[in-house]
């Protein structure tokens, strides 16, 4: 998952050139207290190039307060084969891959074992995607960390298990595809007057509107009393969400990220 930033620029050092400042040190020579190195072949670029500038740096990340809103019942108990349900749900945690929790309950007096949750071929995930055994009545939570590098969609994911098998459609809203980032007013201000090709998205809707509304939805976090932000987990493009008034808000977005908010720019809850 993606580390979490500071309020300042990072300086990253490579390790091929923390190598050779740690070979010059070992060859420097004491005289009198005073260090002297011999010649470095470490150039002035050569450390800029390794210095982090990105914008992103400069962000600081921050878990969404609100729980989402779009978690949903993929199997239910009725419905489920060999009596196993399946809930979907999103924690809301900073990362560059998706985080999903699976919860599977057993609505049988029997044990279910060698439970597996197949992804889809080409899906990049990270996590335990297996259950030993699921005794009757009890429930577990798989937890797994999804690339959808920004994209969305719906992917088909298959369950099996010792007497079982069944088939589950997994939809990431585009929306659990952000992180929060909280900015400063200064930041805010600059990144919302020095940022490029940058889009702006007015919505208005029937019903007042408030920030809890907008987070249920959107793994955003608040900046100000009237501004949300965030960033897409794979690429890292900015997202600042302004509320403008009791029943309409507009989003700012890099042009980059426009499938991806597009899409999610209206919240379901409205």
């Amino acid at each position: 998952g993606g580390g979490r930033g500071g309020g300042q620029t990072s300086l990253q050092i490579s390790q091929e050139t923390h190598q050779q400042y740690h070979s010059l040190w070992k060859q420097s020579i004491v005289v009198d207290e005073t260090t002297v190195f011999p010649p470095s072949t470490v150039s002035p670029i050569d450390l800029l190039l390794d210095i982090d500038f990105s914008a992103a740096g400069s962000r600081s990340l921050a878990d969404c307060s609100v729980e989402s809103a779009n978690n949903s019942e993929l199997v239910s108990s009725v419905g489920g084969v060999g009596g196993l349900s399946v809930h979907l749900s999103f924690p809301r945690t900073c990362g560059s891959f998706t985080p999903i929790n699976l919860t599977l309950k057993n609505h049988t007096n029997n044990t279910m074992k060698n439970i597996v949750l197949s992804p889809p071929e080409g899906l990049v995930w990270n996590g335990k995607n297996t259950v030993d055994e699921l005794t009757g009545g009890s429930s577990c939570i798989v937890s797994l960390y999804i690339d959808t590098k920004d994209t969305g969609g719906s992917r088909e994911w298959n369950v099996n298990s010792d007497n079982s098998s069944t088939k589950i459609t997994v939809s990431i809203p585009l929306g659990e595809q952000l992180e929060g980032v909280k900015l400063s007013s200064d930041l805010l201000e600059k990144e919302k007057n020095s940022l490029t090709g940058m889009n702006r998205v007015e919505k208005k809707v029937n019903r007042d509107i408030t920030m809890e509304d907008i987070m249920g939805v959107a793994g955003v976090c608040q900046s100000d009393t009237k501004t949300l932000t965030g960033q897409t987990r794979s690429r890292k493009d900015l997202i600042i969400i302004t509320v403008e008034g009791d029943s309409s808000f507009s989003v700012l977005f890099s042009k980059c990220s426009l499938r991806c908010f597009s899409r999610c720019s209206h919240p379901q809850s409205t």
